[in-house]
């Protein structure tokens, strides 16, 4: 036991709790089951497979700023009339600096519809949102702006790039799809060429 206190000083000695796998020890958290794969996968020593597809393995920065880029150069959608002096919630204190900001919040909302998909506006909210400093009192989470949100949502949809799935909110269509994995290949390239 004092090899282990020497190894992790940090740990209180009652929450010593350890997960042996492959040979090496690692500290799980106290009442916590150790996070395994599944049983067959783990006897036989294979991990599960798992689909990968190029917007998911390009920077995700790069890959937003190329797409709104697109959204920008071919007006796909445009920024209505009041978006350069809205917040973009309620934790915010200012407007966004960026003048392009419609366009990489756009891009921004396709790229989750294409990972996470179907998500509606109150989901998408809550990924939005942030810490609300409230003066004095303590700070809470607040969500995002639903307005600049669904109003994206419905630019996205006339332009045929986002549909309405039953009532679980909207999915990516085939344009989309094909949309930003062009733009993931064109990032992922760019990549290979600076390495």
């Amino acid at each position: 036991m004092e090899n282990l206190r020497s190894r992790f000083p940090s740990y209180p000695p009652s929450s010593f709790l350890f997960v042996f796998s492959n040979h090496s020890m690692k500290p799980a958290g106290r009442g916590e089951r150790p996070r395994t794969q599944s049983l067959k996968s783990e006897r036989a020593g294979l991990k599960e497979p798992r689909m990968v597809s190029n917007v998911q393995l390009a920077d995700p920065m790069k890959l937003i700023q190329k797409v709104a880029a697109y959204f920008k150069e071919n007006r796909v959608i445009e920024p209505p009339p009041w978006a350069p002096f809205v917040k973009t919630g309620v934790h915010k204190e200012r407007p966004p600096q960026d003048p392009d900001w419609w366009y990489i919040r756009a891009a921004a909302v396709l790229r989750k519809l294409y990972l996470r998909g179907p998500l509606g506006v109150s989901r998408l909210r809550k990924l939005y949102g942030g810490r609300h400093r409230r003066g004095h009192k303590p700070p809470k989470f607040a969500k995002g702006s639903g307005a600049i949100i669904r109003r994206i949502l419905q630019q996205l949809e006339e332009a045929g790039l986002v549909q309405k799935y039953d009532n679980k909110g909207r999915i990516v269509t085939e344009k989309g799809r094909e949309l930003l994995e062009e733009a993931a290949k064109a990032v992922l390239k760019a990549e290979a060429r600076k390495a």
